[in-house]
Parts: structure tokens; sequence; C-alpha cells
């Protein structure tokens, strides 16, 4: 949560990750809805796309792996829980909807179109929290792309050579 400022006066905000932390599977059926047919100008049948039709690349802000023992929580008390259930409960949405993606486009042959990719780097050495703008963790943050890039070189070149061959 966060404040904007509207004609003077503060007005509080709620980022549109306490309803959708991974709002890929919104997208994707907000483009089941779209209709060819329409897009395209003609009339008759309103054909809508499959996962055949679709190629998703679905953008996460790194994947700060931190984990909870159980001995280090136990006792702690509701207030010693806050942080790791909302930790937990936005990471087990995000992944929901990368299992649901995954599994609608599983059924997908691969040589007939319709794609998902997710890439979510893990973050190394960065801190995750989103207003740490230090140099040294930009430099981390960076780091931790350019190693996922690496390491997930077959994928990266798979999606532009779709994004290219798709123009």
């Amino acid at each position: 949560m966060s404040s904007g400022v509207q004609g003077g006066a503060a007005i509080p905000l709620v980022d549109g990750g306490v309803f959708a932390n991974n709002p890929t599977l919104c997208a994707f059926t907000e483009a089941q809805k779209a209709s060819f047919s329409r897009l395209r100008g003609e009339g008759g049948n309103a054909a809508h796309p499959t996962t055949a039709d679709m190629m998703i690349v679905s953008l996460g802000t790194g994947a700060g792996r931190e984990g909870y023992a159980f001995d280090a929580v136990k006792s702690k008390g509701m207030a010693g829980w806050v942080k790791p259930i909302i930790d937990i409960l936005m990471s087990a949405s995000t992944e929901t909807v990368d299992y649901q993606l995954r599994e609608l486009f599983a059924r997908q042959p691969c040589d007939d179109g319709g794609r998902y990719y997710r890439i979510n780097p893990a973050l190394g050495n960065a801190d995750s929290a989103m207003d740490n703008i230090h140099p040294g963790n930009r430099w981390a943050l960076h780091q931790a792309a350019l190693d996922y890039i690496e390491t997930h070189r077959e994928m990266m070149e798979e999606i532009v050579d779709q994004l290219i061959g798709n123009q």
C-alpha cells in the first residue's frame, strides 16, 4: 500500500498484486474473449483465440526464495507470523497461476504454435525490497538477470525466434 496525491490531497493506493500477484491468467482470459473476426473487421462467426493462437511470456519480478524454518517461527505469535504468511500466500498465488497456464499449454503441440514461458529469475544476492535502489542492489539485480539469461539461453533464443518469425 502506498499513497498518491490527487488535487493536493493524499489518497491511499493498493498495489495490483493484492488481487493478482501474477496477472498472467487474467491476461489469458481477456485474450480469449477477443473475437478474431471482429479484430479483422469481418462479420460472421466470432472465432476466439485458443492456446494454439497464443504465445505468452510472463515476466516476474524475481524469486527471492526465503524459507521459514518451523523452529524459528513456531513461538513468534501472531505478529511474528505476519510476514511469513504474506510471503507464503503471495508465492502460492503466483505459482498456482504458473501451474495452471503450464497445464493449459501442455496439451498444445509445440510445432503448432501456442507457447507459454515464465521468466522469474532467482534474485541471488539482491535484496527483494522494491524500494532498495542502492547501486549495489541494482548491480546484484542486473547480475541475477544476466545469470538467468545465460542459464536459460535456449529458452530465451526460442522466445526471440518466435517473436521474429511471427512478425
